[in-house]
């Protein structure tokens, strides 16, 4: 039997209870990226959820100990005498480890994924183009990768739902709702559309901070997961129409009259 190889590196699809994914090749530039834009962020990218979820965790509570965000502040300010006070650097160095860790152990992990894909994971014979689970209804289909910018910009974690990701989903609209509470941004937006700009002035800059991050990670994530489910949605329609009708003996049917 023939073989099927996919041109575009996204080998198979598996649709698990969290939702619809593939295995396919990534830049390990772009992962180590994402990880230095918020830890996890590239481990997430290349489906490594356990060690994402972990990462984006440690980052949140190392950096609330140390106080990263708040030196970050006073040093975009000049304030560096007032950065150096605010830093606790028994916290830093557990930050910079993690920090430089979650890079270095993304980049590595996406160079073994390609790999494994060169050596034959990437041979199959059929993608299945839907699952039915109790949880959800999981297919696959072409999927607008600007749509899903837009939700994860109006609140991250929305892209994901786009995108069929779902337990990621819930774990970035959970982090997004924390971090505008903490940081008072939902009640400052609230303010600013009242007219109270000295109220919606009154911000937290550490929790603040993680939020561009968050938005940036949401919105990338999910357009690069539209782009390959997308080929994946190609692939499997390619699939399909060779293996039922490439063989085929079609027959035209005659009218009567003739």
């Amino acid at each position: 039997m023939k073989r099927h190889h996919l041109s575009d590196g996204a080998s198979a699809n598996t649709a698990r209870t969290n939702g619809y994914d593939l295995i396919a090749r990534y830049d390990p530039r772009t992962a180590a990226w994402l990880s230095a834009i918020f830890p996890g962020f590239g481990h997430l990218l290349i489906n490594h959820n356990v060690r994402g979820v972990f990462f984006t965790l440690s980052e949140v509570f190392v950096n609330t100990f140390a106080h990263v965000n708040e030196s970050m502040v006073y040093t975009f300010c000049g304030q560096f005498e007032r950065a150096a006070e605010e830093l606790n650097p028994n916290w830093a160095i557990g930050y910079a480890v993690i920090y430089l860790f979650s890079m270095m152990d993304s980049y590595r992990l996406a160079i073994d994924q390609n790999r494994l894909i060169d050596r034959g994971v990437r041979g199959i014979n059929r993608i299945a183009p839907a699952y039915v689970r109790s949880q959800e209804f999981i297919y696959s289909n072409e999927k607008n990768p600007w749509v899903g910018v837009a939700f994860s910009c109006l609140l991250p974690g929305l892209g994901q739902f786009y995108v069929q990701r779902y337990w990621l989903a819930i774990y970035g609209v959970f982090w997004s709702w924390v971090y505008g509470t903490l940081s008072g941004f939902n009640t400052a937006l609230i303010r600013l559309l009242l007219g109270d700009m000295e109220g919606a002035a009154r911000l937290d800059p550490h929790w603040l901070l993680f939020m561009p991050s968050l938005v940036g990670g949401a919105a990338h994530h999910t357009f690069v997961c539209c782009l390959r489910q997308n080929r994946l949605f190609r692939t499997e329609q390619r699939l399909y129409l060779c293996r039922e009708y490439q063989r085929a003996n079609i027959r035209l049917a005659r009218y009567r009259g003739q």
